[in-house]
């Protein structure tokens, strides 16, 4: 038995590849959302299956800063830049960095800003970015070993040969 842990401090969200993105919510950092499933499935009159792969590689990511958060102003001066010139597309680059989950987008954009709310406490920031070809790396929380590859390679085989997977 093994014990997995995950620290929050060591989530890493990186715009343009320069600005680290610091001041996230209480409660929620990043959310990354597959626009689109990897396969749409048909059924037939007849009882069969077909899946139909959909190479869409569109993500949404939602950022969720304190509207304390330095970064609320890098990513709103990334926005009017695009609705300004539409030339404010930038990368993307997330990691966990007590896991071994990586993604990384070289073309995003802000697709909207988050409400602006004011009260008696600190208010949060959604902000919602898409995200165009992205490399959705999400893992766990422990180095996977090559005796664990070996063992699903194994795994695979029983279930149909070399899938030209590993």
């Amino acid at each position: 038995m093994s014990l997995h842990t995950y620290s929050p401090g060591e989530v890493d969200l990186y715009l343009a590849l320069v600005h680290e993105v610091t001041g996230f919510s209480e409660d929620s950092l990043i959310k990354i959302t597959k626009d689109q499933p990897y396969f749409t499935t048909h059924r037939g009159a007849a009882g069969g299956v077909e899946r139909l792969l959909n190479p869409d590689k569109t993500y949404t990511l939602q950022v969720s800063l304190s509207q304390t958060s330095p970064s609320n102003g890098v990513l709103n001066g990334l926005a009017t830049l695009d609705s300004v010139s539409r030339v404010g597309a930038f990368p993307i680059f997330a990691k966990d960095g007590s896991g071994d989950s990586i993604f990384f987008a070289p073309t995003c954009w802000i697709e909207s800003p988050p409400d602006a709310d004011y009260g008696r406490g600190v208010k949060e920031r959604i902000w919602t970015i898409k995200c165009a070809d992205m490399v959705f790396g999400l893992s766990g929380n422990e180095t996977t070993t090559l005796s664990q590859i070996g063992q699903l390679g194994s795994l695979l085989g029983q279930f149909g040969g070399n899938l030209g997977v590993f």
